[in-house]
């Protein structure tokens, strides 16, 4: 986490652990605060900005590929906490963007419920 003590403290206290900010203006901390909460009330849901652009998230129709048990899953990005690194790795992905195909069983499908924001599926 890089920020300064009065962004911290909020950043902590709502269980934000990895964030970068930047202050312009004034440094008072009365003022950061406020500017924090205020920026925190912004935030959008992925599923709100996906309706919002006229799209949908975390899922795939499949058209072409033959109908069976099994999921395509893909990383959007890697994880900076270790505990996300290792259920991605034991997923099997090795780099972006990479299509791993696993059978739909339960041991997976709790892998995947730990990183949503990490990976989506692909249900074809």
């Amino acid at each position: 986490m890089i920020a300064g003590g009065a962004v911290r403290a909020v950043m902590t206290s709502v269980g934000v652990q990895n964030v970068l900010t930047k202050s312009l203006g004034s440094p008072n901390p009365h003022n950061v605060i406020k500017a924090t909460f205020d920026a925190l009330l912004q935030l959008r849901d992925r599923a709100d900005v996906a309706t919002m652009r006229g799209k949908q998230i975390g899922i795939c129709d499949g058209k072409g590929k033959d109908e069976d048990d099994s999921h395509s899953i893909f990383p959007l990005q890697i994880a900076t906490p270790t505990k996300h690194k290792l259920v991605v790795k034991g997923l099997g992905f090795t780099r972006l963007n990479q299509i791993v195909e696993r059978e739909d069983t339960d041991s997976v499908r709790g892998m995947v419920k730990a990183i949503p924001h990490l990976v989506r599926i692909l249900e074809g």
